[in-house]
Formats: C-alpha cells, structure tokens, sequence
C-alpha cells in the first residue's frame, strides 16, 4: 500500500515539474512580445545587397535605395533633415520621381545590405562627399526572393566629376547557393528548437522525434515555397503579413498530424490539448530564435 502511495506521490510531482515548465515557457513568450519588443520584426527577412567595384578607394561613398513611394514601411521622406548626407540625398531629384526614404548606409567594404524593409521598386543613389558627386542607377530596379544582389560598377573618373551626376547599370545577380545553406538552415534550426522542445514535453521515443523531425522537413519546404512566392509576385510590403498567416497554417498542420501520427510508447494517441500546446509553443519557440538570430546574422535568416 505504501509503495502505491509513493508511486502516485511521484506521478504528481512529475506532472507538478512538467506544468512549471510549461508555465515558463509561456511566461518567456510573454516577455518576449511585451511592448518593449513590438517592434520587432518576424521570420526570414527580405533584403537587397548592392555590391559596388571600381571608384575612387581614398573617398568615402554613402548609398541608399529610392523609393518610387514617398513611404514604405517604417521609412518615409521628411520636410527637412539635419544630417547633411540625408540632406544630399533628399535635395536629388530624380526624373522617374523616386524619393530618398530617409535611410542611407556608409558604403562599407563595397557592399550595401538593406535587411529591413528594403523598397520592393527601387533605384540605387550614391553620394561621394569628396567630389560632391551623384551616382543613380539609370532604371528602376526591383527585389527578387528572399535576397536581392546587385552589382554596380563605378568608373574612376567620379573621383574628378565635381558636382556631376554619373549614371549607372546595375545587374542582378542571385546567390542560388547561398539561398539554399540560407533554407536548409532555418529548417535544421526549427527541427532543432522543436525537437528540444519535444523533450520538455516528454516526448523522449525515437518514432516520436523522427516524426516530428519528418513533419517540420514537409512544413518547412510548403512554407519557404509560399513565402518565395509571395515575395516574387506581391512584393516586401506583405511579406510580413503572409509570413504570420502562412505561420499560424503550419502550426494548425502540425498539430493535425501530430494528433493522427504522434503516438506514445504502447501506440496510443497523444492527447489533443498535450498536442495542440506542444505545436503551438514548438512554432512560437522557433519564431523567437529564429527573429534572434536573424539580428546578428540578417543575410542568412
């Protein structure tokens, strides 16, 4: 009869760690989204890279992107400016009626990388101070995928051209390499997060993980093909929107299959909240890593 007693006691004190976790868990979500952070932004970002050869290396060149559109996104164009590059850029009048969004990069090792809301209709301008000189793309240009690139040559002579406008062509160029490490990392990283996940959960049998592991190779490759093709015919400006709704589907997937295919050691189904919690704390958890880690590394998330 003791022993009985002993066994229940520890069936309760199991559960009692296993609803702590949970409650952490939750109360690290919930800190995570409080006000302080409502800025921020979700998912794999779209971004354009303009990388720029030739020039005068001695001179200093600032770059931004134009936008056919006085505002886009966070970014829109003001009466005045007190920063005197932002100034220059704001004072360019282009002839197809693009605006400087205020928001410009100091060209950095020849590259350019607007991660954040990058127009999706665009021309590229540069400012070299020393030469009080323009350079603008002569069409507009437009994004392409997750990761625009653009290369952009410069001719010497800017370094002469006081006052001038130079005109330029960029061409696309597409990393089809980088794309793909960019995809397969951002599927093993969400395997990753919700396989650990699996295991606070209690989730510890091998057909168990390799079925959670399989469901997220499925609903990570329907997501990354929607959001590809939602960023190549809809543009930036949904990107966002598509990436939570197209989020809240594969959680309901998940949890779908999970209900029909995550079974316990003697083949009996999971319960249907156990279920529904872990999908839906598995997708938020590999949300928030995934918007962590695209701060320090944003041309690979």
């Amino acid at each position: 009869m003791t022993w009985i007693m002993e066994f229940k006691s520890l069936g309760r004190v199991r559960k009692m760690k296993r609803f702590k976790i949970y409650a952490l868990l939750v109360l690290a979500i919930i800190g995570f989204f409080n006000p302080v952070r409502a800025s921020a932004d979700v998912g794999p970002k779209p971004s354009v890279t303009i990388v720029v050869k030739g020039g005068n290396p001695e001179n200093e060149v600032y770059i931004t992107l134009l936008s056919k559109t006085s505002r886009y996104g966070p970014y829109s164009a003001k009466e005045s400016y007190e920063n005197e590059i932002s100034k220059k850029f704001s004072e360019f009048k282009d002839e197809d009626g693009y605006f400087y969004i205020d928001n410009h990069y100091k060209l950095k090792d020849g590259k350019m990388h607007w991660s954040y809301y990058p127009p999706n209709d665009f021309k590229v301008l540069m400012y070299v101070p020393a030469t009080d000189s323009y350079i603008v793309s002569e069409t507009p240009l437009k994004t392409f995928a997750f990761k625009t690139f653009y290369n952009v040559s410069i001719p010497f002579e800017i370094s002469n051209a006081n006052g001038n406008t130079i005109i330029v062509n960029p061409v696309r160029s597409y990393n089809i390499g980088q794309e793909a490490l960019g995809i397969s990392l951002r599927m093993l990283l969400t395997i990753a997060v919700e396989l650990a996940v699996a295991l606070l959960f209690g989730f510890k049998y091998r057909k168990q993980l390799k079925t959670i592991a399989l469901t997220n190779v499925f609903t990570q490759g329907l997501l990354n093909v929607l959001l590809f093709a939602v960023l190549y015919f809809l543009g930036g400006l949904l990107f966002v929107l598509a990436y939570i709704v197209l989020e809240i589907v594969v959680f309901v997937i998940e949890a779908f299959i999970y209900m029909a295919k995550l079974k316990t050691a003697d083949e009996k189904p999971v319960g249907t909240f156990t279920v529904w919690f872990y999908s839906f704390m598995a997708n938020t958890l590999s949300l928030i890593v995934g918007i962590i880690l695209t701060g320090y590394i944003p041309g690979m998330f």
